[in-house]
């Protein structure tokens, strides 16, 4: 999926991605090139707490600390973290976490790393089963 969408590590220009007004999101002008990060200073705390393993919230805190210390955790640690840091709780920009994870993963794969953080964000199921029935309409 990752091969045939346009854009599929970013939201803008991803047909499969709703727009969500996430903290530490980016900014574009009109013709769609970047400015700035949009500036959050309770998102910016949240992001480095998340990042260090010190948000308060021991399993993520835990998961986030090996992930710095060993470059790697099991996927459904991923799935954790990647929920907790969108619409668990920090809600932040699934963008970031691709960041993080792309510095801290031995096994960093930018698909897999955009795909994870995406679908735990929820802000394309409903465009993922749509995606995927036509797809698979379309092999028969």
């Amino acid at each position: 999926m990752a091969y045939g969408t346009p854009n599929f590590d970013k939201i803008r220009g991803n047909p499969l991605c709703r727009f969500i007004d996430w903290k530490l999101s980016d900014e574009f002008d009109a013709e769609g090139n970047f400015i700035k990060r949009k500036p959050d200073a309770e998102g910016d705390e949240r992001f480095a707490r998340w990042k260090e393993g010190t948000t308060g919230f021991p399993w993520i805190d835990a998961l986030m600390r090996q992930l710095k210390h060993d470059g790697w955790i099991h996927h459904l640690a991923r799935h954790s973290v990647a929920c907790f840091l969108t619409r668990g709780h920090c809600y932040i920009s699934w963008e970031r976490g691709v960041e993080v994870f792309d510095e801290y993963l031995i096994d960093w794969d930018p698909p897999l790393n955009s795909n994870i953080l995406n679908i735990c964000s929820i802000i394309n199921c409903a465009d993922m089963t749509t995606y995927s029935w036509q797809l698979a309409v379309a092999k028969c």
